[in-house]
């Protein structure tokens, strides 16, 4: 059972699930739906908002600084996390 401070999908984390949908196979796609809709019903997802943008953008500065290159995405999904204090 989820409580209020278990698991969250940052909103491009359901982007990337979706892109496994829509690239699979016609044999594989009906399942691969059906699983991703199914994460999709019971975890919430967190839209990206001004205050996620701002941690990514400190984030990304911060990646910058040190010149260690970040994806976009899993900067995305960790300024989400310590925005929503996860």
């Amino acid at each position: 059972m989820l409580g209020a401070d278990d698991a969250v999908l940052a909103a491009v984390t359901a982007m990337e699930l979706l892109v496994g949908v829509e690239r699979a196979s016609a044999e594989y796609a009906p399942q691969r739906s059906r699983h991703v809709e199914a994460i999709l019903a019971i975890l919430p997802v967190v839209d990206y908002t001004l205050d996620i943008a701002r941690v990514h953008a400190r984030l990304a500065v911060s990646a910058m600084a040190c010149g260690k290159s970040r994806s976009a995405h899993g900067m995305i999904i960790v300024a989400t996390a310590a925005t929503e204090g996860r």
